[in-house]
């Protein structure tokens, strides 16, 4: 197959859409990635709790490498959204790019990275080459991670690590067949509605003429936009994001060593930490406006009281409980 693709400001819009129509199975390949990054980011936030959860966090190298995958899917998935320059994916780029202006020289690493004094051409050919190329480093971190797995081990449910392995039996066959299901249930959406979760906005060619009425990235990114934008400063609002991203990093130095009351402890923070997580993604969707504005203070001083409260709590000995 053919790549139909253009990173043309004027026609880039329009090669999707050629993609989609003209080129062969290319509908399949355009619903398969623009959906399974959907589903993928979900199941990447499931296993990231469950590490969580089951301390596995404590392996430092593993937790890293799995961080830095996170980081490097969220600059993939980020560019790849752009490429498609709909309205969303203009107006994106401008909001995230422009937060580089709160740094001394982010003027100019602004121009040196628009490759302009706008967004056009430039921006989107450095954009296509990034998303083209930083694959090929997730490739080797993936490796590197499943590697540095393979050295450790994994935690078992009771977060002891065993050298006696368990034994295939019915309830690993369960769980490949409810994988199977999910993969199945991925592949229904992509043949029956494959637009079901996309934004409409998007589906509008750029125009800087024109900004969107409500501007919100794919879910997997809404929990940190509700704290970006419910900040009138950009500075702080940007460093808050920043503290809680660096603070879930710095869980992997903690103490887990347990009594049944930190046990306890932990998992009530835990599972707060995703409640509130969820609630700040559903959050990410509504307008800036009451009661949306006020609940998007508390929750984000929330969420800063659990994140730091979990760390309290992983850092303590457990003979204190």
């Amino acid at each position: 197959m053919r790549f139909f693709y253009i990173n043309s400001t004027r026609i880039a819009f329009s090669s999707i859409t050629l993609i989609g129509i003209n080129s062969n199975f290319g509908w399949i390949n355009h619903a398969f990635h623009a959906n399974f990054v959907r589903v993928f980011f979900l199941f990447l936030y499931i296993h990231i709790y469950r590490n969580i959860r089951l301390d596995s966090i404590k392996y430092f190298k593993v937790w890293t490498s799995g961080f830095l995958i996170y980081m490097l899917l969220i600059a993939i998935s980020f560019l790849g959204y752009v490429l498609v320059w709909g309205q969303i994916s203009l107006w994106g780029a401008t909001v995230i790019t422009n937060l580089l202006t709160i740094i001394p020289i982010g003027d100019k690493i602004i121009f040196w990275l628009w490759g302009d004094f706008s967004l056009r051409n430039n921006l989107l050919k450095f954009f296509f080459s990034l998303h083209f190329l930083l694959p090929f480093f997730l490739f080797v971190l993936v490796f590197a991670h499943i590697g540095l797995l393979h050295e450790k081990g994994s935690t078992d449910i009771l977060s002891n690590f065993h050298l006696n392995k368990l034994k295939f039996d019915l309830f690993f066959l369960v769980k490949d067949l409810f994988s199977l299901f999910r993969i199945f249930l991925i592949v229904l959406v992509i043949f029956f509605n494959p637009l079901i979760r996309l934004d409409r906005e998007n589906f509008i060619k750029a125009n800087v003429l024109l900004s969107p009425v409500h501007i919100q990235p794919e879910w997997y990114f809404l929990y940190i936009y509700a704290v970006l934008r419910r900040i009138p400063n950009k500075l702080g609002g940007l460093l808050i994001a920043l503290i809680i991203i660096v603070l879930l990093y710095l869980l992997c130095f903690g103490n887990f060593l347990y009594s049944k009351k930190k046990f306890i402890l932990k998992l009530i923070l835990d599972i707060t930490l995703v409640i509130l997580l969820l609630l700040l993604t559903w959050l990410g969707r509504k307008a800036v406006e009451y009661p949306y504005n006020v609940l998007g203070l508390y929750l984000r001083v929330m969420l800063l009281l659990v994140i730091f409260s979990i760390i309290l709590v992983s850092f303590l000995p457990y003979w204190l409980f």
